[in-house]
């Protein structure tokens, strides 16, 4: 939803973008809303919406602070509650503990390896709310050793997998 469309509903105080009292993270919120499209179907989800965009930039900028190595950002789940996204997280453990040995990795003289420069990983992709991380990890995985066995980066299908699947009703 557009600036325009925004103060026109009343849902944005023109008066208050115009003057000195706007603050950063309004700034970003309305950015954000413009780049992801967001709509809210009233005034007080725009506000609740707003003040969950700055419980969680708080977050990023917390963890971002933190972790040098590893930064996050925005995207298109920043105006939701922590229950919201954990619905999306859709593994649930049965009980039982994997027998499987461990894995064994062995550590070369490099600290780090970075396997995005090297070529090795497809884009980010979103399972949306299907539940099916299983899929993605595997594919992604395969498509990680498929480089590394033939120099060739190959996208595999998630959705193949899925289908296949009687747990997840084929999501």
């Amino acid at each position: 939803m557009k600036f325009a469309t925004l103060a026109a509903l009343g849902l944005v105080n023109v008066n208050a973008f115009l003057s000195d009292r706007i603050t950063e993270n309004e700034m970003a919120y309305m950015k954000y809303v413009t780049e992801w499209n967001k709509s809210y179907g009233t005034k007080a989800e725009f506000a609740f919406r707003l003040a969950e965009f700055e419980k969680n930039l708080a977050k990023i900028a917390e963890h971002n602070a933190k972790n040098g190595d590893s930064t996050v950002g925005l995207n298109q789940f920043a105006d939701w509650t922590e229950e919201e996204y954990k619905k999306l997280l859709g593994y649930k453990w049965n009980g039982v503990a994997n027998e499987s040995a461990p894995l064994e990795v062995q550590v070369g003289d490099d600290e780090s390896l970075d396997w995005r420069t090297k070529g090795a990983v497809t884009p980010v992709k979103n399972q949306g709310a299907c539940g099916s991380c299983w899929a993605f990890s595997t594919t992604g995985s395969v498509e990680g050793k498929m480089f590394l066995t033939t120099g060739n980066l190959q996208a595999f299908s998630e959705q193949q997998l899925v289908d296949c699947s009687k747990k997840n009703n084929a999501c």
